[in-house]
Formats: C-alpha cells, structure tokens, sequence
C-alpha cells in the first residue's frame, strides 16, 4: 500500500471515532429523553422521518412506543414530537415564559 493512501485511511479512522465519541457523550451528559426510533450512527435518525405524511408515522411511534412525546436525533438538532394537545398546550402556552425571549 501507498504511504499516502495508508495516512488518509489514519486520518479517516481517527475522525470517525472522534465523531462517534462526541455523539455518545452528549447522549451520556443530558437528562434522559422521551423513546424513539433506533438512531443509526452519524446520519441518527435522517432517514426514518417520511418525505410526506409524517404526522400519520408521528401518530404510530405514539401507539409503538405508548408515548405521548417522541424524540428524534436529527444531525442538524434534537427534535421532540408531541402527540398530545394536552401536552403541547401545557408546554406551549402554560410555560411559555420559559422558551421565549
């Protein structure tokens, strides 16, 4: 094998294990979050959210996981689906205060 070729495969490897280390710790440093589909490692949970028709997916992780509030790991931010309008009411309108600015 080529030198070169051997320091990239290095370089990849090390990068990939310092991203996959980086995701497991802040799984492992917050509060522990509402279930939800497996993520996969890197792309977390891209491609388990439909394209179309995605409250109807929403509404069965609801009745699969006997949830109200779902969590999805997106790669660009968390995102927590409420299945709930007691719940959305409650956060949305009740605390308020606490999200706005």
């Amino acid at each position: 094998m080529d030198l070169s070729f051997q320091v990239l495969l290095y370089i990849i490897g090390i990068s990939l294990a310092w991203i996959l280390g980086v995701q497991k710790l802040k799984r492992q440093s917050r509060l522990p979050l509402p279930s939800g589909p497996k993520p996969l490692p890197i792309v977390s949970n891209l491609f388990n959210v439909p394209a179309s028709e995605s409250h109807k997916t929403f509404s069965q992780w609801s009745k699969i996981y006997n949830l109200e509030m779902i969590f999805l790991s997106l790669p660009s931010q968390p995102t927590l689906i409420i299945n709930s309008a007691r719940i959305a009411f409650d956060l949305l309108e009740k605390r308020s205060h606490i999200y706005s600015n």
